[in-house]
């Protein structure tokens, strides 16, 4: 019954999932994510207290500060390229970042198909493990915190969490893949890119991920 459910929080790699539903493999992206943490440095002309977005030759970079802004998260985002060789000549500031780092953590990234049910038999896939997702617009954390108050209102009732949930989970999987190739264009693309981005007003900007922070 519902008051013996399993709930599985497994990750994109979940054995859980692989048990439950075979043929759910993660499908594997051609980007390697680089992670770092480090005291954050003092860039001239880059306001370090919020989140940067760098989008360059070759993949993006994400920075932004943790723990009392005393420290520096970094996300270099390459076709499996060390950053320190992809972005050697991108923008003075970034480079200044960049090499400022003491080791970088590789990570693959990858994501899951969306399925058609979390659950089966008394067992229920939450987080990445039901609908890991690339992190082109950070929110798989985000995602599973969502899936866990919305089991909260359910009252652990599958069917209406599921019905709850599926169309906004499938909904930011295909934007977070979309997201991605926006990032990575090249060439005349990024060029019409970047002056699509200069000419959009911050509000128009903003209100286009209404949709994503304004919550379930």
């Amino acid at each position: 019954d519902q008051f013996h459910q399993i709930i599985a929080a497994d990750g994109i790699a979940s054995a859980t999932r692989k048990k439950s539903f075979p043929s759910s493999a993660p499908i594997k992206a051609n980007d390697v994510a680089y992670r770092s943490l480090f005291q954050a440095p003092a860039v001239a002309g880059l306001d370090m207290s919020c989140v940067n977005l760098w989008l360059c030759s070759g993949g993006h970079v994400v920075h932004y500060p943790v723990g009392q802004k005393q420290n520096l998260n970094v996300v270099a985002v390459t076709k499996n390229v060390p950053p320190q060789h992809q972005f050697a000549k991108a923008a003075s500031a970034l480079c200044e970042i960049i090499f400022a780092s003491p080791a970088w953590t590789p990570w693959p990234l990858a994501h899951v198909p969306p399925l058609r049910a979390w659950s089966k038999g008394n067992i229920t896939l939450v987080g990445d493990a039901a609908h890991g997702t690339l992190p082109y617009l950070a929110q798989g954390a985000a995602m599973a915190l969502e899936d866990a108050a919305v089991l909260a209102e359910t009252n652990f009732n599958m069917e209406k969490f599921y019905s709850e949930r599926a169309a906004r989970c499938a909904k930011l999987h295909q934007r977070s893949v979309n997201a991605g190739k926006i990032y990575h264009l090249s060439g005349p693309a990024a060029t019409a890119r970047n002056l699509a981005l200069a000419l959009m007003p911050e509000r128009s900007f903003l209100s286009g991920l209404n949709w994503l922070y304004a919550g379930p």
